[in-house]
């Protein structure tokens, strides 16, 4: 909890001493001049999160990300899952790692989802998700929510389904640990990474002791921030300019009220996650931006085979 309370101070209040780079981030608003799109969990407020159902209905509404979280089976397969414990989501006990590929199978995704019915949601692999769209021009922000020495294996898988479908270049990869985000980057300097929670802290304190030089270049694309942290605004133009100063895009999480989708537009984030893309949509339309177009990957979203 320390960590969060010094990257609020640090990032609000903290000098900035870099020069704007010639290059364009994709994952900065820069690209598209509007901020991305990005279905957080496909969108939970309308689907089942981290579900098949889920990305193939946010695809097909518009989107210009697919936020997921993956997690390792006991049998090292990767699903996508948020939870430690299982319960929530399926309505079972235990913990996601002590279940197989076989028992996940037979698990409702959709058990305690009540927005609308849906008899059976399977967790779905996130080989499959990725084979699902790989052929589309969407983009992926990956989670990796184990830690430890199981995130080096998630790692290791990710990577190889990565490389499988040639996906370089529209994955970025996250985790709020140093671990494995550190070990995509020792790997090849052409995976896309966000900055996970002690490297943001490092990056605002070295500001603070004008020792901003050390990231010149910034091997994290992009910074995914609340909007506030201990009562500290960090959802304002100061800090994405700052960001922008380094070439990091600022993309705030998970934003699902009209007004602070509004409020941060104007403040130039570059990327609102949201579990409702469809109300992002009616705000974009309204202030006359463009939105994503809708991506039918699915022959039928609602039941995706």
């Amino acid at each position: 909890m320390r960590f969060f309370y010094i990257l609020a101070v640090a990032i609000t209040l903290c000098p900035i001493f870099y020069t704007q780079a010639d290059t364009i981030n994709r994952w900065s608003r820069e690209a598209y001049q509007r901020p991305l799109v990005i279905a957080h969990r496909g969108g939970s407020h309308l689907f089942p999160e981290n579900t098949m159902v889920a990305m193939c209905g946010a695809a097909a509404l518009g989107v210009d990300v697919l936020e997921m979280d993956a997690r390792l089976s006991a049998d090292n397969i990767l699903f996508l899952f948020h939870d430690n414990e299982i319960q929530r989501i399926t309505g079972k006990d235990g913990v996601f790692y002590d279940y197989n590929a076989s028992d996940l199978a037979t698990m409702n995704a959709a058990a305690h989802f009540t927005s609308t019915p849906h008899d059976f949601v399977a967790i779905p692999k996130l080989r499959d998700v990725l084979q699902q769209f790989a052929e589309t021009d969407i983009r992926f922000l990956i989670e990796i929510k184990d830690s430890a020495w199981r995130a080096e294996v998630a790692v290791h898988r990710l990577i190889q389904l990565i490389d499988h479908f040639s996906l370089h270049d529209r994955v970025m990869i996250a985790s709020f640990y140093s671990k494995p985000i550190h070990q995509v980057r020792r790997h090849s300097t052409q995976w896309i990474t966000s900055a996970p929670m002690v490297e943001a802290t490092t990056i605002v304190l070295l500001d603070m002791l004008y020792l901003g030089w050390l990231y010149d270049s910034p091997p994290a694309r992009a910074l995914q921030l609340p909007q506030t942290s201990f009562g500290i605004p960090l959802g304002n133009a100061n800090v994405v300019q700052r960001l922008h100063a380094r070439t990091m895009a600022a993309h705030y999480w998970t934003i699902n009220q009209r007004e602070d989708m509004v409020k941060l537009i104007a403040a130039g984030a570059d990327g609102i996650v949201t579990d409702r893309p469809d109300l992002l949509h009616t705000v974009l339309h309204n202030i006359g931006l463009a939105v994503p177009p809708p991506i039918n990957a699915c022959p039928d979203p609602k039941n995706p085979s």
